[in-house]
């Protein structure tokens, strides 16, 4: 029954998807970008049947990537290729590969390279779908392909199926096998609900709360607390001039969400928040060697702080040159299988302090265009989803899978855009798109 239920809503998704890439008048590229996202996201809603199904010695879901990466790569325009937005991420994709050569970990450099060239296809499409069609149109087109995972949600809301983890925790989340997959992918799609222009505010917020539910549900609590920032940006800048009036009038919805939420999320959502509480009330008793840790604390916060533990003393007790370039794409720390559950320290491990510099200082160079662009409600709203990546960074490894890659996308391209359309004059480096006849760039309709 299961999935018959989810072939049902693929293929129900696919026709809703369809039907909305109609608004992007035939344009292959637009469409293109929208179609890998999609694949992307209905291979991974297949659960352990896209894991299991092999062609070639490879996963449906790990095959549907490097075939979206290799079919985007022939398809993208080698004048968007060269774009000058995207040449940060060649650095570090080309130091990535180095550090794996450097390190002896070839069999890496495949996936390492599939994910990042996966990355800058999808990137490059919805910054050039942007430029030419309006974000409008092209956010429209992405929220249809994000209702997908919500409604794989609710199939296994209805139908009480909870992955049940380890310590007894309850996630609904479709078939996505992980809370954080399906965490990640929920987060793009309340960054789009949050800073598409609706008609009405009470419909972004009917919908944005509708996200936030179905991230309550997925029960990720790093998550959960990452999305504090994208919120309150958008109740800042998206409820119109005045905030409080809005909520004002969804003060009936807000009321019946508060007295429905307790009997439908988890039980155990409350104990999980405490844990947090108790770690750094005995951070100092945790900051120790992963040997001296005892088995109790090595359940603490999912076994975090132990893996933490161990990337940290696995990075200070390293060589010379792993310090500076790390151990490579998907290196482990000594005595761990799993990657750090940490951001900052999994690129600090894998790619070393001199990677670690590249990447974040991307990120944060990202992140200042973001709060200069205008019009100011987007490029505040997409400033606050790199905040949100970055507390997220906190407590899970982000761009080491596709659903992270695929929120970096989204990020990345409008923060391109915006910067491009600050000014009457494009960039030296900008593109030179060929529209078409019909096709001229839209400007910043973004409400």
């Amino acid at each position: 029954m299961w999935q018959a239920g989810s072939l049902l809503i693929i293929l129900s998704s696919l026709y809703v998807v369809l039907r909305q890439v109609r608004h992007l008048r035939g344009d292959t590229l637009a469409i293109l970008a929208i179609a890998l996202i999609w694949v992307r996201l209905a291979a991974a809603a297949l659960g352990e049947v896209a894991l299991d199904t092999k062609i070639a010695g490879i996963s449906l879901i790990a095959l549907s990537t490097l075939a979206a990466a290799c079919v985007g790569l022939l398809l993208v325009p080698f004048q968007l290729v060269r774009n000058g937005w995207v040449a940060p991420f060649y650095v570090f994709v080309g130091f990535g590969v180095l550090s794996a050569v450097l390190n002896g970990a070839i069999g890496a450099v495949q996936s390492f390279a599939v994910l990042w060239l996966y990355f800058i296809v999808v990137a490059l499409l919805l910054y050039r779908a942007l430029l030419v069609h309006g974000p409008r149109t092209v956010l429209g087109c992405l929220m249809a392909v994000f209702a997908l995972p919500f409604a794989m949600q609710l199939m296994s809301f209805l139908l009480n199926m909870p992955k049940v983890g380890p310590d007894g925790t309850l996630s609904y989340i479709g078939g996505y096998g992980h809370e954080a997959v399906y965490a990640l992918v929920a987060v793009g799609a309340l960054w789009l609900a949050a800073t598409y222009p609706w008609s009405r505010v009470s419909k972004g917020l009917a919908v944005v709360g509708a996200i936030v539910v179905g991230l309550l549900l997925a029960n990720y609590r790093t998550i959960i607390i990452a999305i504090l920032p994208l919120l309150l940006a958008y109740l800042l800048f998206r409820t119109g001039p005045s905030p409080a009036r809005a909520l004002r009038r969804s003060i009936i919805p807000v009321i019946v969400l508060a007295v429905l939420l307790p009997a439908i999320l988890p039980e155990n959502m409350g104990a999980r928040f405490a844990e947090i509480g108790s770690v750094v009330g005995d951070f100092g008793e945790l900051t120790k060697r992963p040997e001296a840790y005892t088995a109790s604390e090595k359940d603490l916060l999912s076994a975090r702080a132990y893996i933490w533990s161990a990337y940290i003393y696995g990075f200070l007790d390293a060589e010379i040159p792993q310090l500076l370039i790390g151990h490579g794409p998907e290196a482990r720390a000594p005595g761990v299988t799993v990657h750090a559950h940490n951001e900052y320290l999994r690129i600090l491990y894998e790619f070393g302090a001199l990677g670690a510099i590249l990447w974040f200082g991307t990120l944060l160079h990202h992140l200042v265009l973001a709060l200069r662009a205008q019009p100011l409600p987007v490029g505040a709203m997409t400033a606050a989803g790199f905040v949100t990546v970055a507390l997220a960074a906190l407590g899970t490894s982000l761009f080491n899978r596709p659903e992270g890659i695929i929120l970096l996308a989204l990020l990345c391209s409008t923060t391109w855009y915006l910067q491009d359309q600050r000014g009457s004059v494009p960039r030296r480096d900008a593109p030179r798109l060929r529209l078409g006849p019909g096709e001229p760039p839209a400007g910043p309709n973004l409400g």
